[in-house]
């Protein structure tokens, strides 16, 4: 049980320190925004090669009337990303009630999504949604918004909203867009930020940390 404590309490160490170390306006740590308000960010994700990024702006609130997480999504397609996207995909570590599009923009009412030393671009809002049969939840478990071939996100336009819906608060994740060169981008090339995502059940953390000290206590007995 000690051990347990101890390796808990060090990945919340290793955790919180990674979050600090992101650049830009994104919240650190990401709060519950069921007990401090919605949570908002911009992140910025580069291509492989660091030469062009793709900004999403986002909002993750609490609606206590649905009894659910929204995660909120929007696409920047300005002139640093450099070709039109057709798919955003993110990967939720815990589960998702729901998909979709909202027309509107985050910077408007009733998101009001302002931050300080947000990269601002003025772009219009591109208002046509992702195709219903390129939208949802994928076989391998990620969330997908796409476009059909000919009607991608254009250079110089923002998407409308896009979101999902869970039980489950937000912690930071994987998320990563789609289509010609110079993408594709993703969080986990250099340079970018994370997105919010859903976070585990409580159930699947224990687990995780029971077989980390199982794995711990095997490599000493061996």
């Amino acid at each position: 049980m000690k051990a347990l404590k101890n390796l808990m309490l060090v990945a919340v160490v290793v955790g919180m320190m990674g979050v600090r170390a992101f650049a830009g306006p994104i919240p650190s740590p990401l709060l519950d925004p069921k007990f401090h308000g919605p949570q908002m960010g911009e992140s910025k994700i580069y291509n492989a090669s660091g030469n062009a990024f793709l900004t999403v702006d986002w909002i993750v609130r609490w609606n206590e009337v649905l009894g659910l997480y929204e995660y909120l999504y929007q696409l920047e397609v300005s002139s640093y990303t450099k070709t039109v996207i057709s798919r955003f995909t993110v990967t939720p570590k815990g589960p998702v009630s729901s998909v979709g599009a909202i027309e509107g923009s985050l910077d408007e009412s009733p998101y009001n999504h302002n931050l300080a030393r947000e990269e601002v671009d003025p772009l219009d809002l591109y208002t046509t949604f992702p195709h219903s049969q390129l939208t949802g939840i994928t076989a391998a478990g990620d969330v997908a918004w796409g476009w059909l071939t000919g009607k991608e996100i254009p250079v110089g336009k923002q998407s409308v909203i896009l979101y999902l819906t869970s039980p489950m608060p937000p912690t930071y994740g994987y998320g990563e867009a789609k289509d010609s060169a110079p993408g594709p981008f993703a969080t986990s090339f250099g340079g970018s930020q994370p997105i919010p995502v859903p976070s585990p059940e409580p159930g699947v953390l224990l687990m995780l940390g029971v077989s980390l000290v199982g794995i711990s206590v095997w490599r000493r007995k061996a």
